[in-house]
């Protein structure tokens, strides 16, 4: 039977905790998307597609994930809804100076205080740079009234707390 060496034992011990950094902080089916991000900062969705040899509604599915808040507003006659997602904030969509139809994916500074954690666990100083706190899990939120009330932001936090 092959022994790992104390090394190599080390190396499997910081993988494994760098694993859980990032279970920490998104579902792990993001992380591959949110390094990339990371390593290659501005590239469009498109390119984080192609570097991931996925389809474009998928990356787009991570990105939406990485993202922060972004809710919409409607109303259809007295029926007034709201739906929205809340994802983990660590990535951020700006303008593309150079094709301004496009957007590039940076790092929010939540994505950034990851990045540091990630590099200190991975260097064996996890102690060097503290945990993130953000939002965990990404989630949808949808809200539909007849206007007879209306939204209640923390009526509808007390009901989906008993959901």
């Amino acid at each position: 039977m092959m022994q790992l060496s104390e090394v190599e034992l080390q190396s499997l011990g910081r993988s494994s905790e760098i694993l859980q950094t990032l279970q920490a902080c998104m579902a792990i089916e993001h992380a591959p998307a949110f390094l990339l991000i990371a390593v290659r900062q501005g590239l469009s969705v498109q390119d984080l597609a192609d570097a991931l040899k996925v389809p474009q509604s998928t990356a787009s599915r991570y990105v939406k994930a990485l993202v922060g808040y972004e809710y919409r507003e409607g109303s259809l006659g007295k029926i007034k809804w709201q739906i929205g997602h809340r994802g983990y904030g660590l990535v951020d969509q700006k303008i593309n100076e150079q094709e301004p139809r496009k957007r590039s994916l940076v790092l929010t500074e939540y994505g950034l205080a990851l990045v540091r954690r990630l590099q200190a666990v991975a260097a064996g100083t996890p102690d060097a740079a503290p945990m993130p706190v953000g939002q965990r899990p990404a989630d949808r939120v949808i809200r539909i009234s007849d206007g007879s009330h209306p939204f209640d932001e923390e009526a509808g936090n007390r009901a989906a707390a008993h959901e």
